[in-house]
């Protein structure tokens, strides 16, 4: 898998089709499929993790063939720092790094209750940081209860 090739945005990667929500040890995961039309056939998604007992830390994964190739996690703690960060290989080549997320992610309070505003921008916003065209993908919130 050449990882920097998908996070370039030369791949092509776009989502399609409606959010699918499932619940899943303590949390929804709202996935997406993904294509690459100038990569090949490799299984690509786009997943959003919602815990109802924590709301405001929300981490989405980009997985390719059931394999983390980035995540985002929305205060989430690393290392003793709370931070929205993300982690994961520039290329298949490179050691895993963890960064702070660019300053026009959005910014999620670290509270007991989360908009479903919100999370939709996280979600965004991470297709955008990892280059992925979200414009046909149908956003559904996540299940009563989750936020």
């Amino acid at each position: 898998m050449d990882s920097g090739y998908l996070l370039s945005g030369e791949a092509g990667v776009c989502g399609y089709g409606e959010i699918e929500w499932r619940y899943i040890n303590g949390a929804w995961r709202g996935v997406c499929t993904l294509t690459a039309p100038n990569y090949g056939p490799p299984a690509l998604t786009l997943e959003i993790q919602v815990r109802p007992q924590r709301p405001s830390e929300i981490t989405v994964v980009y997985l390719v063939n059931g394999d983390l190739l980035r995540r985002i996690d929305v205060n989430g703690a690393h290392k003793g720092r709370r931070y929205s960060h993300v982690q994961g290989k520039r290329s298949s080549e490179d050691a895993e790094t963890t960064e702070p997320v660019p300053e026009w992610f959005v910014t999620v309070p670290f509270a007991r209750t989360v908009s479903e505003a919100a999370y939709r921008q996280v979600f965004f916003d991470a297709a955008k940081l990892f280059k992925v065209d979200a414009a046909a993908i149908a956003w559904s919130d996540p299940p009563e209860g989750s936020a």
